[in-house]
């Protein structure tokens, strides 16, 4: 039986991967919801990995996320695309 796996859990796994390969700890990071236009206007430091997904999966991955001990950031909802992880 084939298992499909969802975009969500894709990118959770993409974004748990950038913490673990980056030997800091997840509160070193901050994940947000907003526009890629948005996003390019963040004081990154390090790196940035934007994802384009719909709004609900987004709040769920936030949430996940949060719960792991990565900051939020508070960008502007508006004009929404994705979701992106940054430090």
């Amino acid at each position: 039986m084939h298992t499909a796996v969802s975009k969500k859990e894709n990118i959770i796994d993409k974004f748990s991967s950038l913490i673990d390969l980056s030997g800091g700890n997840s509160s070193e990071w901050k994940i947000g919801i907003a526009s890629i236009e948005r996003a390019s206007l963040l004081n990154v430091k390090d790196e940035i990995s934007f994802q384009k997904v719909q709004i609900d999966e987004a709040k769920e991955i936030l949430f996940h996320f949060i719960a792991q001990g990565v900051q939020t950031c508070n960008m502007s909802k508006s004009n929404y695309n994705g979701i992106y992880l940054y430090r």
